[in-house]
Protein backbone atom coordinates (compact mmCIF):
# COMPACT_ATOMS: atom_id res chain seq x y z
CA UNK A 1 0.00 0.00 0.00
CA UNK A 2 1.49 3.71 -1.00
CA UNK A 3 2.03 5.43 2.43
CA UNK A 4 -0.64 7.25 3.75
CA UNK A 5 1.94 10.15 4.85
CA UNK A 6 1.65 13.59 2.32
CA UNK A 7 5.20 13.69 2.04
CA UNK A 8 8.23 13.26 -0.92
CA UNK A 9 10.86 11.17 0.94
CA UNK A 10 13.63 12.94 2.23
CA UNK A 11 16.85 13.23 0.30
CA UNK A 12 20.04 12.11 1.92
CA UNK A 13 23.51 14.50 2.06
CA UNK A 14 24.90 11.56 0.34
CA UNK A 15 22.21 10.69 -2.75
CA UNK A 16 24.05 11.12 -5.89
CA UNK A 17 21.89 11.59 -9.21
CA UNK A 18 22.47 8.85 -11.00
CA UNK A 19 22.77 10.18 -14.69
CA UNK A 20 25.00 13.52 -14.34
CA UNK A 21 26.54 12.02 -11.05
CA UNK A 22 26.21 15.55 -8.95
CA UNK A 23 23.93 15.90 -5.98
CA UNK A 24 20.51 16.14 -7.23
CA UNK A 25 19.19 19.86 -8.14
CA UNK A 26 16.71 20.17 -7.54
CA UNK A 27 16.30 16.68 -6.25
CA UNK A 28 13.10 14.18 -7.10
CA UNK A 29 12.23 11.04 -6.01
CA UNK A 30 10.47 8.16 -7.57
CA UNK A 31 7.65 6.21 -6.24
CA UNK A 32 10.76 3.30 -5.80
CA UNK A 33 12.52 6.33 -3.78
CA UNK A 34 15.61 6.59 -6.30
CA UNK A 35 16.73 10.55 -6.73
CA UNK A 36 17.73 12.12 -9.57
CA UNK A 37 18.49 16.16 -10.71
CA UNK A 38 14.82 16.77 -12.00
CA UNK A 39 15.66 17.90 -14.97
CA UNK A 40 17.85 15.10 -15.49
CA UNK A 41 15.14 12.90 -15.24
CA UNK A 42 12.57 14.28 -17.45
CA UNK A 43 15.78 14.08 -20.21
CA UNK A 44 16.29 9.86 -19.52
CA UNK A 45 12.66 9.52 -19.54
CA UNK A 46 12.23 11.70 -23.27
CA UNK A 47 15.22 10.10 -24.10
CA UNK A 48 15.27 6.70 -22.68
CA UNK A 49 11.86 5.86 -22.16
CA UNK A 50 9.15 6.08 -18.88
CA UNK A 51 11.94 3.72 -16.88
CA UNK A 52 13.84 4.45 -13.18
CA UNK A 53 17.49 4.73 -14.63
CA UNK A 54 18.42 2.27 -11.37
CA UNK A 55 15.63 -0.04 -11.24
CA UNK A 56 14.03 0.89 -14.30
CA UNK A 57 10.77 0.88 -12.38
CA UNK A 58 8.15 2.52 -14.49
CA UNK A 59 7.98 6.95 -14.46
CA UNK A 60 4.22 7.85 -13.61
CA UNK A 61 3.18 10.15 -16.21
CA UNK A 62 2.85 12.92 -13.70
CA UNK A 63 6.65 13.38 -13.54
CA UNK A 64 6.68 15.23 -16.56
CA UNK A 65 3.55 16.74 -16.48
CA UNK A 66 2.73 17.57 -12.90
CA UNK A 67 5.56 16.89 -10.75
CA UNK A 68 5.08 18.67 -7.27
CA UNK A 69 7.95 18.40 -4.36
CA UNK A 70 7.44 19.24 -0.56
CA UNK A 71 8.68 22.86 0.67
CA UNK A 72 10.49 20.56 3.22
CA UNK A 73 12.36 18.84 0.86
CA UNK A 74 12.94 21.80 -1.25
CA UNK A 75 13.20 25.56 -0.19
CA UNK A 76 12.59 27.56 -2.69
CA UNK A 77 13.49 30.93 -1.41
CA UNK A 78 17.64 29.30 -0.56
CA UNK A 79 17.58 28.37 -4.57
CA UNK A 80 15.95 31.25 -5.90
CA UNK A 81 17.83 33.17 -8.85
CA UNK A 82 17.95 36.23 -10.49
CA UNK A 83 16.01 35.03 -13.42
CA UNK A 84 12.40 33.34 -13.86
CA UNK A 85 10.37 32.20 -17.17
CA UNK A 86 6.45 32.63 -17.55
CA UNK A 87 3.90 29.52 -16.99
CA UNK A 88 2.06 28.27 -20.04
CA UNK A 89 -1.32 30.13 -18.91
CA UNK A 90 0.06 31.99 -15.73
CA UNK A 91 2.17 32.12 -13.27
CA UNK A 92 5.97 32.20 -12.83
CA UNK A 93 9.54 29.58 -13.04
CA UNK A 94 12.73 30.05 -11.45
CA UNK A 95 15.48 29.03 -14.03
CA UNK A 96 17.67 26.19 -12.76
CA UNK A 97 21.00 27.35 -10.85
CA UNK A 98 23.14 26.79 -13.94
CA UNK A 99 20.86 28.53 -16.41
CA UNK A 100 20.22 31.29 -13.99
CA UNK A 101 24.04 31.59 -13.48
CA UNK A 102 24.15 32.06 -17.36
CA UNK A 103 21.77 34.54 -17.86
CA UNK A 104 23.14 36.68 -14.88
CA UNK A 105 26.44 36.90 -17.04
CA UNK A 106 25.00 37.81 -19.87
CA UNK A 107 22.65 39.99 -18.94
CA UNK A 108 25.63 41.70 -17.30
CA UNK A 109 27.49 42.16 -20.45
CA UNK A 110 24.27 43.16 -22.08
CA UNK A 111 24.33 45.86 -19.56
CA UNK A 112 27.73 47.33 -20.37
CA UNK A 113 27.36 47.25 -24.16
CA UNK A 114 27.31 43.45 -25.06
CA UNK A 115 25.03 41.42 -27.19
CA UNK A 116 21.55 41.05 -26.48
CA UNK A 117 20.91 37.99 -26.58
CA UNK A 118 22.20 34.42 -25.55
CA UNK A 119 21.67 30.62 -26.69
CA UNK A 120 21.21 28.17 -23.78
CA UNK A 121 20.44 24.57 -24.09
CA UNK A 122 17.99 22.52 -21.91
CA UNK A 123 16.40 19.13 -22.11
CA UNK A 124 18.24 18.71 -25.94
CA UNK A 125 16.55 21.99 -27.07
CA UNK A 126 18.02 25.35 -27.58
CA UNK A 127 16.34 28.12 -26.37
CA UNK A 128 17.49 31.78 -27.53
CA UNK A 129 17.21 34.36 -24.45
CA UNK A 130 16.40 37.53 -25.86
CA UNK A 131 17.08 40.56 -22.84
CA UNK A 132 16.19 43.29 -25.99
CA UNK A 133 12.59 41.95 -25.90
CA UNK A 134 12.91 39.58 -22.41
CA UNK A 135 11.74 36.46 -24.03
CA UNK A 136 12.87 33.34 -24.17
CA UNK A 137 12.23 32.09 -27.80
CA UNK A 138 12.60 27.65 -28.48
CA UNK A 139 14.21 27.37 -31.87
CA UNK A 140 12.94 24.10 -32.38
CA UNK A 141 9.22 24.68 -31.84
CA UNK A 142 9.31 28.60 -32.15
CA UNK A 143 7.30 28.66 -28.37
CA UNK A 144 8.12 32.36 -26.89
CA UNK A 145 7.92 32.70 -22.74
CA UNK A 146 8.30 35.96 -21.51
CA UNK A 147 11.85 36.16 -18.90
CA UNK A 148 12.11 38.76 -15.84
CA UNK A 149 14.12 39.37 -13.18
CA UNK A 150 13.34 38.45 -9.79
CA UNK A 151 13.04 41.48 -8.08
CA UNK A 152 10.59 42.36 -10.82
CA UNK A 153 7.84 39.64 -9.72
CA UNK A 154 4.91 42.02 -8.67
CA UNK A 155 3.12 41.39 -5.60
CA UNK A 156 0.54 39.25 -5.95
CA UNK A 157 2.03 36.97 -8.84
CA UNK A 158 2.41 33.65 -8.31
CA UNK A 159 6.07 31.79 -8.59
CA UNK A 160 5.32 28.19 -9.13
CA UNK A 161 8.50 26.22 -8.37
CA UNK A 162 11.96 25.57 -10.19
CA UNK A 163 12.23 24.47 -13.66
CA UNK A 164 8.96 22.90 -13.87
CA UNK A 165 8.74 21.33 -10.65
CA UNK A 166 5.69 22.79 -8.00
CA UNK A 167 6.94 23.46 -4.86
CA UNK A 168 3.63 22.77 -2.07
CA UNK A 169 3.26 23.39 1.09
CA UNK A 170 3.67 19.75 2.84
CA UNK A 171 0.11 18.93 4.11
CA UNK A 172 -1.18 19.61 0.61
CA UNK A 173 1.65 16.79 -1.10
CA UNK A 174 -0.26 13.55 -2.24
CA UNK A 175 0.61 10.35 -1.21
CA UNK A 176 3.28 8.80 -3.39
CA UNK A 177 2.11 5.89 -5.26
CA UNK A 178 3.75 2.18 -5.36
CA UNK A 179 6.38 1.70 -7.76
CA UNK A 180 5.14 -0.31 -10.67
CA UNK A 181 7.71 -2.52 -12.49
CA UNK A 182 7.65 -3.55 -16.20
CA UNK A 183 6.80 -7.31 -17.12
CA UNK A 184 10.28 -9.72 -16.72
CA UNK A 185 8.76 -11.48 -19.75
CA UNK A 186 7.93 -9.00 -22.20
CA UNK A 187 10.32 -5.87 -21.26
CA UNK A 188 14.08 -5.80 -22.40
CA UNK A 189 16.90 -4.28 -20.59
CA UNK A 190 18.94 -1.51 -22.31
CA UNK A 191 21.89 -0.11 -20.09
CA UNK A 192 22.22 2.87 -22.09
CA UNK A 193 18.84 3.54 -22.72
CA UNK A 194 18.68 6.83 -20.26
CA UNK A 195 21.98 8.26 -21.53
CA UNK A 196 21.93 11.45 -22.80
CA UNK A 197 22.34 11.98 -26.47
CA UNK A 198 25.58 14.41 -26.51
CA UNK A 199 25.18 16.02 -29.81
CA UNK A 200 21.74 17.18 -28.80
CA UNK A 201 22.52 18.01 -24.88
CA UNK A 202 25.95 19.10 -23.47
CA UNK A 203 27.12 20.62 -20.85
CA UNK A 204 28.67 23.10 -22.56
CA UNK A 205 26.20 24.37 -24.27
CA UNK A 206 24.00 24.65 -21.22
CA UNK A 207 19.09 24.90 -18.14
CA UNK A 208 17.34 25.07 -18.61
CA UNK A 209 16.01 25.26 -15.32
CA UNK A 210 16.48 24.38 -15.07
CA UNK A 211 16.32 25.32 -17.21
CA UNK A 212 12.14 24.57 -18.28
CA UNK A 213 11.39 22.49 -20.72
CA UNK A 214 8.39 22.11 -23.16
CA UNK A 215 6.88 19.17 -20.44
CA UNK A 216 6.59 21.20 -17.10
CA UNK A 217 3.98 20.98 -14.79
CA UNK A 218 0.02 20.53 -15.62
CA UNK A 219 -0.33 23.76 -16.13
CA UNK A 220 1.88 23.31 -18.53
CA UNK A 221 10.01 24.15 -16.25
CA UNK A 222 12.53 25.96 -19.25
CA UNK A 223 13.52 26.26 -19.78
CA UNK A 224 12.77 25.39 -19.19
CA UNK A 225 4.07 24.15 -22.14
CA UNK A 226 4.89 24.73 -18.76
CA UNK A 227 7.05 24.08 -16.98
Amino acid sequence: MASDEPNTPPVAEEVTCAVCLEKPEPPYSLPCEHTFCYLCLKQAAETGGMNCPLCRAIIPQYVLEEAKISDEVFVLKDKAGNWMYSGRTSGWWFYTPEIDSKLEVSWQAYQNGGVSSVNVVILGRTYTIDFGTMEQRCLSNGTVRKIKRSEDVDEGEIVKGLAGLRVMPKEEMPAPPDPVYPNPNTYTFNPNAWQDDEEEYSEEDEEDPGTPSDLDDSDSLPVAEDQ
